[in-house]
């Protein structure tokens, strides 16, 4: 039995909302037991409660999880000392956790270059014997980077980047940059990985894996809206 709790926001903006009708397909059977998951985005807050999740379900045995560092951000104190777990809300420890769960692969990638997109299916694609096939794909990066909206469009700073670019402009790009720019690069770059079943057009040649699930994160502030997040 499948209970379904909707919760019912007081925000005017959710107004406009209308709950889901639609049919919920289970699609577990189709995919490998011993696949590699590829999260962007895996070592924030969203990043590792997926993997944690998907790790639950006991099918899949190795997780890539790809950060522009390749790992927790973690911010010192005035004396040098690292910050304590609640300042990171726990990540390091849930890592840590988790590497005893499965295999853990740290990558480093930055999802707004579409180098570092290419380069990290390329390494994944090299690895592919000992992680397994790269059937999932979950886009989870992304930054905030707080800017009143009227401030967006650069016509009002007075500083600007040495290029000429005003500063709002270049915030804008960087919070789209991981976030949009990034899901296009997958989208652009992850046709080779898709089977002929699912993707007719892709190369018969391309055998090295088979995606089977290809995951977006967005955000609900782009329905109620975060103050000075407009870019967001």
């Amino acid at each position: 039995t499948t209970t379904t709790t909707t919760t019912t926001p007081t925000s005017s903006a959710a107004e406009g909302l209308l709950p889901s009708e639609g049919e919920i397909r289970n699609h577990d059977k189709a995919m490998a037991a011993d696949c590699c998951v590829l999260i962007t985005g895996g070592l924030g807050g969203l990043g590792l409660v997926t993997a944690e999740a998907l790790v639950d379900t006991g099918r899949y045995t190795s997780m890539v999880l790809a950060s522009r560092s390749g790992r927790v951000k973690q911010t010192t104190s005035a004396l040098g000392v690292a910050s304590s777990s609640s300042s990171n809300q726990g990540l390091q420890e849930r890592l840590a956790v988790l590497q005893k769960r499965c295999t853990v692969v740290l990558e480093r990638c930055d999802t707004s270059r579409e180098q570092d997109v290419v380069a990290l299916l390329a390494r994944l694609t090299s690895q592919r014997k000992t992680l397994g096939p790269l059937e999932v794909v979950v886009h989870a990066a992304g930054v905030a980077e707080p800017i009143p909206f009227k401030g967006e469009t650069g016509k009002e700073d007075e500083g600007h980047c040495c290029d000429g670019e005003s500063e709002s402009d270049a915030a804008m790009q960087r919070v789209w940059g991981g976030k949009a720019d990034g899901a296009w690069f997958l989208h652009k770059h992850l046709p080779p990985f898709f089977s002929s079943s699912s993707s007719p057009s892709s190369p018969a040649s391309s055998k090295s894996s088979q995606i089977k699930a290809f995951f977006l994160f967005s955000s609900l502030s782009s329905v109620f809206g975060n103050r000075c997040e407009a870019n967001y």
